[in-house]
C-alpha cells in the first residue's frame, strides 16, 4: 500500500463505482478525502464506509457541469482540510447512441460533465493545490481509438486526453504531475447498463456480447473498479513523480 499519510484528494464520481473504489483505497492508504458527486446518499454510502477504516471524510454535494459548484468543492477542501494534493475526477456519463440518433441534449450532457466538469476541476484545482501534487482523471480506451454507438461520449474522452497533456507541461515546473487512466470496459453500474445498451443496439445478449468485449483484453477478463483504484493510487503516490502527461491503458492492449 501506497502511503499517502498528510494528503488531502478530491474525488468526483464519488459516490459510486470507480469513484467509491479510489475513494476509498486512497483512505487506506491514509489520505483525507472530499467526496463529491450529484447523490448525497450515494456519498454517504461511501462516506460511511471510509469511516469504518478509521479515514477522515468531508462530503460536498457537487453537479461538475456547473463551475460555481466546482468552486465550492475545491474551496470546501481548503477550509476543511487546509490544503489539496490530489485531484481525482471520475465523475462522467454516457449514452448509447448512434450520432444520427444522438439529441442535442445528450450531447450536451456529455460534453458538460466529462469535458466541461473535468476542465472546471483542474482549472479551480491548479492554483490551490500543493506543490507535488498530482491531477489524475478518467479518460477511455474509446478516448483513444473511438467506437459505434458511442461519438460525443469519445470525443469528451479524446478531449480530455489532449487537456491532460497541456495541463502537465504548464504544472510540470511545480512537481505537479497530471495523468489519465484509459480503461476498457470496466465492470461497474454504469459499465453495466451500457454493455446491455450496446447489446440491444447490435441485437444480441449481453452473454453473446461478451466474447467481443473479453476479447479486447489480453488476459481476457474485465476490470474492476478496484483495478482502476490501485492504479489510481500509485498515480496519487510519491512513486509515480517521473510520469506525467500520459494516457494509461488499463484492459486493452492500445497504447
Amino acid at each position: 500500500m501506497y502511503d499517502l499519510r498528510e494528503k488531502v484528494a478530491i474525488i468526483t464520481g464519488a459516490g459510486r463505482g470507480i469513484g467509491r473504489a479510489t475513494a476509498i483505497t486512497y483512505a487506506q492508504g491514509g489520505a483525507s478525502i472530499t467526496l463529491a458527486s450529484i447523490t448525497l446518499s450515494n456519498l454517504e454510502q461511501t462516506a460511511e464506509k471510509i469511516k469504518k477504516i478509521g479515514g477522515k471524510v468531508l462530503i460536498v454535494p457537487t453537479d461538475v457541469a456547473k463551475k460555481e459548484q466546482v468552486e465550492k468543492m475545491v474551496d470546501s477542501t481548503l477550509n476543511y482540510f487546509g490544503r489539496l494534493d490530489i485531484l481525482f475526477c471520475a465523475a462522467g456519463v454516457s449514452e448509447i447512441v448512434e450520432i444520427a440518433e444522438c439529441d442535442d441534449q445528450a450531447y450536451h450532457r456529455q460534453i458538460d460533465v466529462n469535458l466541461n466538469g473535468v476542465f472546471y476541476c483542474i482549472r479551480a484545482a491548479i492554483p490551490r493545490m500543493a506543490d507535488q501534487g498530482r491531477i489524475i482523471v478518467m479518460s477511455s480506451d474509446e478516448g483513444r481509438q473511438g467506437s459505434v454507438f458511442v461519438g460525443p461520449y469519445a470525443a469528451t474522452k479524446h478531449g480530455v486526453l489532449g487537456l491532460i497533456k497541456s495541463v502537465a507541461k504548464e504544472v510540470g515546473k511545480r512537481g505537479i504531475t497530471a495523468n489519465a487512466i484509459c480503461p476498457g470496459w470496466v465492470d461497474t453500474d454504469m459499465g453495466r447498463t451500457d454493455q446491455e445498451k450496446r447489446a440491444k443496439k447490435l441485437g444480441v445478449t449481453v452473454q453473446e456480447l461478451r466474447p467481443s468485449v473479453l476479447a479486447a483484453d489480453p488476459q481476457h477478463r474485465i476490470s474492476t473498479a478496484q483495478d482502476i483504484a490501485n492504479l489510481a493510487l500509485f498515480l496519487a503516490s510519491e512513486d509515480s513523480q517521473a510520469i506525467s502527461g500520459q494516457g494509461i491503458g488499463i484492459g486493452t492492449v492500445t497504447c
